[in-house]
């Protein structure tokens, strides 16, 4: 008998679970950890971005935890990657969040973010709101992507 049952376990039985065939997406962060307490936030206006997709049928809670995890991960590296480029400012920590999103069938996905820089206290000069704006909006020009 216990031959049968891991048969049928083998052979597809419908009652049986299937098992994920995609590992889940977790980039790791670029930051270093822990970020100052006494970090000085600097909040970038909420903006939305547009995504192409080719697929007709409505992403799902993964796909849009992807989504912002992927948009994080990038937004986070070109940060880094420009405020490593004076010494004046120190960036400790760039955080992103996936505010809203939308899906229209045959539009693009849209998704609504929030975006806060975290500068070391040890900064001389602290990005104002209309430059992280800028720097947001560079980040996602057609030349960086």
């Amino acid at each position: 008998k216990s031959s049968k049952s891991s048969k049928s376990e083998k052979s597809g039985d419908p009652d049986t679970p299937s098992e994920p065939t995609a590992e889940p997406f977790f980039p790791t962060p670029t930051t270093p950890s822990p970020t100052s307490a006494n970090s000085f936030p600097v909040r970038a206006t909420p903006y939305e971005l547009s995504y192409s997709t080719s697929s007709t049928s409505a992403p799902s809670t993964t796909d849009f935890a992807q989504l912002a995890e992927v948009t994080r991960a990038y937004l986070e590296e070109f940060m880094i990657e420009e405020f490593s480029q004076t010494s004046l400012t120190n960036l400790d920590d760039f955080v992103t969040f996936m505010t809203r999103n939308e899906f229209l069938s045959n539009l693009p996905v849209v998704a609504q973010y929030r975006s806060t820089g975290l500068f070391n206290p040890s900064s001389i000069f602290y990005p104002t709101q209309r430059e992280l704006d800028q720097l947001i909006s560079e980040a996602f020009n057609s030349q960086n992507m």
